[in-house]
């Protein structure tokens, strides 16, 4: 259940299409300009976004707009790298 995200309402269970298992991964932080966790110029997609792969078996291409919303509403988080912005 969600308790402090940033993405979803409190008490809101997310379910299975909504938790990812994988995502892209993210290039070395030793590079200049590297963000850990967060699409930046470094990483293999650059800072346009991730592929993420979900628990219901569904992947889907998240723009870096959105990233940290569904990270957020699938590890009951509150990262915040600007505007959360939630999936459309």
């Amino acid at each position: 259940m969600i308790r402090r995200s940033r993405g979803l309402p409190p008490g809101t269970k997310p379910g299975p299409s909504k938790v990812f298992l994988l995502f892209d991964g993210d290039d070395s932080n030793a590079k200049p300009n590297a963000v850990n966790n967060w699409p930046d110029p470094t990483d293999n997609h650059g800072a346009a976004g991730a592929n993420f792969s979900f628990c219901d078996g569904h992947a889907q291409w998240v723009a870096q707009k959105y990233y940290d919303s569904v990270r957020n509403v699938s590890q009951n988080g509150a990262t915040t790298h600007g505007t959360v912005i939630p999936l459309p």
